[in-house]
């Protein structure tokens, strides 16, 4: 059985420039039946310049993927930083925040390994004992000053908004989201109740 991987931004944005490149080529071969050869040469030049083009923006948007994911890594390793001062001093706080950013290592663990529905069956069962890990979790903080409790809200929501990428891409696949997004939207439900919303 095969299965197929979604389209990312990247691939699609690859798929994009192909198509225009495939289609300026064809565009320009047909233009330049019947040119003299002064004509073809200077056709292949500014051919030669909207490749380079092409190319650039290409690099431009994968170097955008790329720093929108490592600012959202950013943003949950500097949630986790700024809680761990909020909870000096409290009994069992490094614990719970150990356990949130230990919640969201396992969770993006689990959403990557999902890729057919073999997969995706263990990482269910995976996400599901998460369930158990985030009430647990939810019984420490309601014993938190505010403080506290806004710290490590504040953990959860940057770390719900580093795994959103890789909730979408399990949601566009099929054959993944059918056997994950029971558990998955349980955990989210949870998660998001953590952190107030």
């Amino acid at each position: 059985m095969t299965t197929s991987t979604p389209l990312t931004t990247r691939d699609l944005g690859k798929a994009l420039f192909s198509f225009a490149k495939f289609t300026l080529l064809i565009g320009l071969g047909l233009s330049l039946i019947g040119c003299d050869q002064a004509t073809k040469e200077k056709a292949k030049e500014e051919l030669k310049k909207a490749e380079k083009m092409a190319g650039d923006a290409e690099s431009s948007m994968e170097d955008m993927a790329g720093k929108a994911a490592k600012s959202l890594s950013e943003g949950f390793s500097s949630a986790v930083d700024k809680a761990k001062s909020a909870m000096d001093g409290i009994e069992g706080g490094d614990g719970m925040l150990t356990s949130a950013k230990g919640m969201f290592d396992s969770l993006k663990k689990s959403l990557g390994n999902a890729t057919d529905s073999e997969t995706a069956k263990a990482a269910a069962a995976e996400i599901k004992s998460l369930g158990g890990s985030a009430d647990k979790l939810g019984e420490s903080i309601s014993k938190l000053p505010e403080a506290a409790k806004t710290a490590i809200s504040t953990v959860i929501e940057h770390g719900l908004n580093s795994i959103q990428p890789m909730i979408d891409k399990v949601n566009a696949m099929p054959v993944v989201a059918d056997v994950i997004k029971p558990e998955l939207d349980a955990l989210l439900k949870k998660l998001k109740g953590l952190t107030g919303t």
